[in-house]
């Protein structure tokens, strides 16, 4: 099959004007926080391409003449760069909403607020979908604040103490358990096959077998004894601890377990490289068929990192384990 791509600008397809000066279109997805992001480079060597304004919205398609390419996401003009002899255009940009009012700091109070409610008010603020897993909505914080802190920094921050990911994706703000392979709706994300066979040179399985956890700490301050205590998420050695003590014994409790299951996942990793796929997407999962039996097939992605160049369309994709079952 022969690679294509579309290239939108501001609603306008312009696909056709760049065609044979596009040296290459890469677009990282990313889960959590971190933002999308494309480059596009372009031959410039007439210096004949009209540089595009502030604020254009790009959007991108990549896949193949003989199927539909499929959208990889909006995004905002970040950056732009000119290389010299040869002269080279290279587009920058990053998921739109990134570059938003989310990275603006504020100070408040959100005690006694539901997770559920807590991403409710900050989605509508900044005109987005709250996209909220249902075992997360309920979670409550009898005492949080937000101190100089941006919303996207403060979900992230409060994410992490159960084991969710924050992210912004197509118009929707997500609140969602990492690496669980579900969506906010509680449906299971894509799980895509790939086969060894399709893997190219450079493609690795990681197990780091020095950093095992095999138990978390975490501690709180209880304030009816006027004393810290302790809690404890699994069993044996090594032991980790977080030395940021919590305010309830449940978020202590909570922050252990979460930090213990991803001391779990992040153990192993993948980083394979494969013929180009354009549904392989950030937060679904990898069904990896063919490896060596000691090799879990299973695996949540973390990043997937689209490129369409001279050497044709290949797709590289990051992952760690998936969230065990409780």
């Amino acid at each position: 099959m022969k690679p294509a791509f579309e290239v939108h600008m501001d609603g306008i397809n312009i696909t056709s004007r760049i065609k044979d000066r596009v040296l290459s279109i890469t677009v990282n997805d990313e889960a959590g926080s971190k933002a999308d992001t494309v480059r596009i480079e372009l031959d410039d060597r007439d210096n004949s391409i009209l540089e595009p304004p502030d604020g254009t919205l790009i959007l991108v398609a990549m896949g193949y003449e003989e199927l539909f390419p499929v959208p990889m996401g909006v995004f905002v003009l970040d950056k732009i760069e000119y290389e010299i002899a040869p002269d080279r255009m290279i587009i920058h940009g990053k998921a739109a909403h990134f570059g938003s009012t989310l990275k603006d700091q504020k100070t408040r109070n959100w005690d006694g607020k539901t997770i559920g409610e807590i991403v409710a008010e900050i989605a509508a603020e900044h005109k987005l979908e709250p996209k909220v897993a249902e075992r997360l909505k309920v979670i409550k914080h009898e005492y949080l604040a937000q101190r100089s802190e941006s919303d996207i920094n403060f979900l992230s921050r409060i994410g992490k103490e159960s084991d969710a990911i924050v992210s912004v994706k197509d118009g929707g703000l997500l609140f969602i358990g990492k690496g669980e392979g579900q969506s906010a709706s509680g449906n299971a994300l894509p799980q895509t096959w790939v086969f060894k066979s399709q893997l190219m040179p450079g493609s690795r399985v990681s197990k780091d077998k020095a950093n095992a956890y095999k138990s978390v700490k975490a501690i709180w301050h209880d304030k009816k004894v006027g004393e810290k205590k302790t809690v404890t998420a699994g069993e044996g050695s090594p032991a980790y601890e977080i030395t940021h003590p919590y305010r309830t014994e449940e978020s202590a409790e909570r922050a252990a377990k979460s930090k213990l299951d991803e001391q779990a996942r992040a153990g192993h990793s993948i980083n394979l490289a494969l013929v180009g796929n354009p549904i392989l997407r950030a937060e679904g999962q990898a069904l990896v068929i063919g490896l060596r039996p000691s090799i879990p097939p299973l695996w949540s992605i973390t990043g997937v990192t689209h490129r369409l160049g001279g050497g044709g369309y290949t797709t590289r994709i990051r992952g760690e384990l998936p969230k065990s079952e409780e």
